[in-house]
């Protein structure tokens, strides 16, 4: 596939996109990573290889390896960084090395998180083996602050929380409203990254709120402008608010800069859970949909598509989540049209689970032919794994 294109992964209620452009340098773009032990089973045919599907994707460099120009870390909830250490290199590259009984690991050229890669372990706070990896990786790119392939890092938003003492060195932190134009030592006249959040704490804002995971997600909106022959052009926007939930969404609606968040394809957020769109349970027949985080989730350019990153209903094992989904999903209908939001537990071809392609056009975003999912190729919840709960 020439054109620049994004890839939506089916990996269960985690997250896994990979954007791949159309430079001379065929940029690689990962946002999250759901890799579980499962999808590493090349004797498991229930489950979508990703890890193999990235890797296709993936060009070696002058030093012989795969290398992956970009990985936006979102939050530290193992649903989004899963996989991490069976598949990619932490450390100096110049210290690589390559063990017969694993699979080659992959270069990260650059890392983007925001400040809670200096969240430590706790009770409050709880990571994963591949979270408290990645936060060790990227104190290691801060401290060294190298700019060479396997040690760039950039540090997004306004959130400032951390258990150290020192404050982020101002040359790798990029408040929310920066807009970004480099990946990996390469500029771009043609394609950017605006940082939208973290936002910082706000006057009344509870410390157990504040401290919570999904309150330091970042949420990114990537602009590509393609061009033809002709001299047209047009700029297509991903937007990928990750588990953010109902409290962000309403202060950037209250920020009135609603052009920041206009799409051509959305990653619905926290799954497409309940909470990112209310105040209340989703179980209350009562409780009603946010109209501020609404309108800030309704900046849909024309054509724009709605993903939701989770299992299909008829998987889903738990009854929060269904009873959220089921309320929520509606809600992105009314936003894009039915036939405009797709979930990637029901995304297949010929009969098999598949990413959800797009291709960036000059005529906006293309989606490439599918299939409807069969009851008999979707992956069960025990197959995917254990993910968090996302009611």
């Amino acid at each position: 596939m020439a054109k620049s294109h994004v890839r939506y992964y089916p990996v269960g209620n985690g997250s896994m996109s990979l954007i791949k452009l159309d430079d001379s340098r065929g940029t690689t773009i990962l946002v999250d990573m759901c890799i579980s032990n499962d999808a590493d089973d090349k004797e498991n045919k229930l489950v979508y290889d990703s890890a193999k599907d990235l890797r296709s994707h993936l060009k070696r460099e002058s030093d012989g390896r795969l290398h992956l120009n970009l990985l936006v870390h979102s939050h530290g909830d193992d649903d989004h960084v899963r996989g991490l250490q069976n598949h990619f290199w932490l450390g100096d590259p110049a210290d690589y090395e390559s063990k017969k009984d694993e699979p080659e690991k992959i270069i990260i050229d650059e890392v983007w998180s925001s400040t809670r890669y200096r969240k430590y372990d706790t009770q409050s706070f709880p990571l994963g083996d591949d979270a408290k990896a990645l936060s060790k990786e990227i104190r290691r790119r801060v401290e060294k602050r190298s700019e060479t392939a396997g040690n760039y890092v950039r540090i997004l938003g306004d959130d400032l929380q951390d258990d150290d003492g020192d404050e982020v060195p101002a040359s790798v932190r990029y408040p929310c409203g920066a807009s970004v134009d480099t990946v990996a030592g390469k500029q771009f006249n043609d394609f950017s990254a605006m940082i939208l959040g973290p936002l910082g704490k706000e006057e009344n804002e509870d410390d157990k709120t504040y401290n919570d995971k999904n309150r330091g997600s970042l949420i990114v909106r990537f602009n590509r402008t393609v061009k033809d022959f002709f001299g047209n052009e047009r700029m297509c926007s991903l937007v990928f608010g990750d588990d953010t939930e109902v409290r962000t969404w309403e202060r950037l609606y209250d920020d009135q800069k609603r052009d920041r968040l206009e799409y051509d394809v959305l990653l619905a957020p926290h799954h497409c859970s309940w909470h990112s769109l209310s105040w209340g349970s989703a179980e209350d027949k009562n409780a009603k949909v946010s109209v501020k985080a609404k309108g800030s989730l309704s900046n849909a350019n024309a054509g724009a598509y709605i993903i939701l990153s989770c299992k299909s209903n008829d998987d889903e094992g738990e009854k929060s989540k269904k009873v959220g989904r089921a309320r929520a999903r509606p809600v992105y209908e009314g936003i894009v049209g039915k036939t405009q939001v797709i979930c990637t537990g029901e995304h297949a071809i010929d009969g098999k689970l598949a990413p959800i392609v797009f291709e960036l056009t000059v005529h906006g975003i293309s989606k490439q032919s599918n299939a409807p999912i069969s009851p008999y190729t979707a992956a069960s919840a025990a197959t995917i794994g254990e993910p968090l709960p996302h009611g």
